[in-house]
């Protein structure tokens, strides 16, 4: 199975029980896609039967309250808005000497740590630098 493929299953129903050997694209009963491209990969892999189950992250709409909020806030900015969202260690210090670099006036810039453990840690970075 490739990277790819295996990204685009979500739920595997066939992985073997010890002594069996290795699971495959043909040991699972049923294997689920979050879209109709990954279930042609998957078919095309040899499963035979696949779902689409569509992703949570895409199929959700926010609450219209928080859309509102959310729009509110922009107004309030008056300037543009970067996100640097789902970042992992080390990211940062690169991403805040770059934009450091960048002219003033400089857009707003949100990161959003991957692991929220790591928010307090971001944070002390960024104030270290002067953001």
């Amino acid at each position: 199975m490739t990277a790819g493929l295996a990204t685009a299953v979500v739920f595997w129903s066939g992985w073997p029980t010890p002594g069996e050997g290795t699971a495959n694209a043909s040991s699972g009963n049923v294997q689920v896609a979050t879209g109709v491209c990954d279930a042609h990969r998957l078919k095309a892999a040899g499963v035979v039967h696949v779902e689409v189950c569509g992703n949570l992250k895409y199929d959700l709409l926010p609450d219209p309250a928080q859309l509102a909020q959310g729009r509110r806030w922009r107004a309030a900015t008056g300037r543009q808005v970067v996100v640097a969202a789902s970042t992992r260690e080390g990211e940062e210090a690169d991403l805040f000497e770059a934009w450091q670099e960048l002219p003033r006036p400089r857009p707003l810039l949100l990161v959003v740590p991957r692991h929220p453990q790591r928010f307090d840690e971001v944070a002390s970075l960024a104030e270290a630098r002067g953001l």
